[in-house]
C-alpha cells in the first residue's frame, strides 16, 4: 500500500531535474501562447499575472535592455508578468527591501530570474547598510500594478 504512494515521489526528482527550475519546453510554449493571447487582447494581463501559469522571458531580450518599456510583443508581456509577480512579493521595511517569496516555484517563474532579482535586492540592502551617507530606499505603493502598464 505504501509503495503505491511512494512511486509517484520517485519520479518527482526526475521531473524537477528535467526543467532545471527554469521551465520545460512545454511550459515555455504555454507561456508564449498565453502572452500572445494578451497581445491579441483575448486575455487580460492582470489575469495572467495573477495566475499560476509558469512565465519566463528570454535572457537575450533582457540583456539587450534593462527597460521593459523597450521590449515589444510577447517578450514585453512576459517580462511585465514576471516583474509583477516579483514586485508583488516585495516590501520596504525599515529601509530594507524584504522579498517575501522564498522560491521561484511560489511565483511560477524561472529559478535564474528569481535569483537575479533576489541578489539585486540584497545588493541594494547591503549598499544601504555599508553607506556612510543616508540612502533612502523607495518602493511606491502598489508598484507591481504600475509595471503592467509600462
Amino acid at each position: 500500500m505504501t509503495m503505491k504512494f511512494l512511486l509517484p515521489l520517485l519520479f518527482l526528482p526526475l521531473l524537477i531535474s528535467c526543467n532545471n527550475g527554469n521551465g520545460s519546453k512545454a511550459q515555455k510554449q504555454r507561456a508564449d501562447s498565453l502572452a500572445l493571447e494578451v497581445v491579441e487582447q483575448r486575455l487580460d494581463i492582470r489575469d495572467l499575472a495573477n495566475s499560476d501559469h509558469f512565465m519566463y522571458y528570454e535572457d537575450s531580450q533582457a540583456q539587450n535592455t534593462t527597460d521593459i518599456k523597450k521590449l515589444t510583443g510577447i517578450e514585453k508581456i512576459k517580462a511585465k508578468v514576471v516583474a509583477y509577480r516579483i514586485y508583488k512579493n516585495l516590501s520596504l521595511e525599515n529601509n530594507r527591501y524584504v522579498f517575501k517569496a522564498k522560491s521561484p516555484l511560489e511565483l511560477h517563474i524561472p529559478n535564474k530570474i528569481f535569483v537575479s532579482f533576489e541578489r539585486a535586492f540584497l545588493t541594494s540592502n547591503n549598499s544601504v547598510i555599508s553607506s556612510k551617507d543616508s540612502i533612502k530606499l523607495q518602493l511606491p505603493t502598489n508598484f507591481q500594478d504600475s509595471v503592467l502598464t509600462w
